[in-house]
Order: structure tokens, then C-alpha cells, then sequence
């Protein structure tokens, strides 16, 4: 996003933080829904998302389109976050519905908060990634753009519907079909990074030889957690190719503490 629309966003997600407190996590949702739905109007209406960006136009006549159109088709709490979205500035129409998705990803995750499932939430989207990482033939098929939305949707229903939890599923579903699906992989790499985001927390990524006890991760996430001095989440992958030990990435640091590596390390001296 080009300055603009980053301040545009930052100020628009302060707000809903605010406005969401108090607010059951049931209304939170319906919130994330009705966002996602007009991103949809947005993205097939390109005309009407040019005269809602508009920033020639006044401010208070885009506010007045935004409620003629919406207003008694969502939520009170919905149509005050699209009132704001249409009276701040936007560098590009396509970034003010990049936007609205992005508040409603955000009104999604807070629901999850008010339900005290954001961790929930956090590793199913983490373990759905995985998922599709590792059966290419799964990816190519949520991200064909040649498919239908209902076809996509039905696909996700297939795999998470009724398994994961309400914000999980709807996140998977909104982000994976319609006009801005993008790719499967990425697309769900990204909602994960921001659920980490959103519990103020870094992501450790942990690849290890063995599954780790319950024990063995609260004393990892302990010490990760004082050397970066700030809250550290875990992500766990297995991988019995290491050996033994295991692989820490905290964004673009790597600590290797893999038998493989040390094994690796110990032939590169012996050879010289």
C-alpha cells in the first residue's frame, strides 16, 4: 500500500479496536462477514468503488452514497466502519477494498479475541498452510482463478467445514474465493503472520526431529522469549530428516540446532 492508504488503514483499525470493546463475538463475526460481502459489491462494481475513493469529491456525499447503498443492509456497527472508511484517503480505489478486507480479517480475529480463541484460530490457520504446503495438487485447486467462487467455497467447506473453529472457516472461505483470492499458499501464510500480529506476539517457527511435550515448549517458548525480550508464539512442524534437535526461525534469523547440521558441520572440519 502507498503512504496514504497505510495511514488511512492504521487509523481505521484503531478505531474498530476501539469500538469493538465490549462487543460480543457473535456480532464481531457478522461484522467480518458484511465487510468481506461489500469488498465483493467493490470489486465487481469497479465504478462504484472509483466514486466511493474519490477524494475529490466531498467527503460527506461519499458518505452519503456509502449509506444509501449499505446502510440497511448491514449491521449499525458495519455501516460506521464503511462511513469511515469512505471519508478517509486512499491512495488507489483498489487499496480502499484492500482495506475493508483487511478490517474485515481484523473484525474477524477480534471476535476470536472476545471468544478467548485467537490462539485457536492463530494454529489452525497455521496447520491448514501446512496442509495445503505439502499437496500441490490442493493449492493449484484453490487457486485457480479459472473456478468458480462456489466451487472454491465448496472445496474449503470440504476440508474445514464443521473441524475448525466459526472464524477460522470464514476467514478461509472469504480469503480463498472471490475477486481478490489470490494465492492459496500465501493467502493463508498471511492470515496466520497477522493473527501472531494481532496477539502482539513473534512467530518461532520449529522444525524438530520428534514431537516436543507440553513441558519442552513452555521452557522453549521461556527461553525464546527472553532472548528477542518480548512475547514469543510457537509454530511446530515435524521433520525426522534433522536427525535429532531442531530449527528456530524467528523472521529472518535461524538458530540450527539440528543433528543433521551438526553433523554437516562436523565433516566440513574434518576435511580440512
Amino acid at each position: 500500500m502507498q503512504a496514504a492508504s497505510r495511514e488511512a488503514l492504521r487509523t481505521l483499525s484503531e478505531a474498530l479496536d476501539n469500538v469493538s470493546e465490549g462487543t460480543s463475538g457473535t456480532v464481531l463475526l457478522s461484522v467480518a462477514d458484511e465487510l468481506f460481502a461489500v469488498v465483493g459489491v467493490l470489486e465487481n462494481q469497479h465504478a462504484l468503488r472509483r466514486a466511493l475513493a474519490d477524494t475529490s469529491t466531498d467527503a460527506d456525499a461519499r458518505a452519503g452514497l456509502a449509506d444509501r447503498l449499505f446502510s440497511d443492509k448491514v449491521r449499525a456497527q458495519t455501516a460506521a466502519v464503511l462511513e469511515s472508511a469512505v471519508r478517509v484517503r486512499w491512495s488507489l480505489p483498489s487499496e480502499f477494498a484492500a482495506g475493508l478486507e483487511r478490517l474485515a480479517v481484523q473484525a474477524a480475529f477480534l471476535s476470536a479475541e472476545a471468544d478467548d480463541k485467537l490462539d485457536t484460530v492463530e494454529d489452525e490457520l497455521f496447520r491448514f498452510g501446512r496442509i495445503i504446503a505439502g499437496r500441490p495438487e490442493l493449492q493449484r485447486a484453490l487457486s485457480d482463478s479459472a473456478a468458480s467462487n462456489a466451487q472454491r467455497g465448496s472445496l474449503v467447506d470440504a476440508l474445514v467445514g464443521g473441524k475448525v473453529h466459526a472464524v477460522t472457516e470464514r476467514l478461509l472461505a472469504a480469503s480463498l474465493t472471490g475477486a481478490r483470492a489470490r494465492h492459496a499458499e500465501q493467502t493463508v501464510e498471511e492470515l496466520s503472520d497477522l493473527a501472531a500480529l494481532r496477539r502482539q506476539r513473534s512467530i518461532a517457527q520449529i522444525t524438530t526431529s520428534v514431537g516436543l511435550t507440553d513441558e519442552q515448549e513452555q521452557r522453549l517458548v521461556d527461553s525464546l522469549s527472553r532472548i528477542y525480550n518480548r512475547r514469543i508464539s510457537l509454530q511446530i512442524s515435524l521433520a525426522p530428516e534433522l536427525l535429532g534437535g531442531l530449527v528456530v526461525r524467528v523472521g529472518d534469523e535461524i538458530i540450527d540446532g539440528s543433528t543433521r547440521f551438526r553433523l554437516a558441520a562436523a565433516r566440513q572440519r574434518l576435511a580440512r
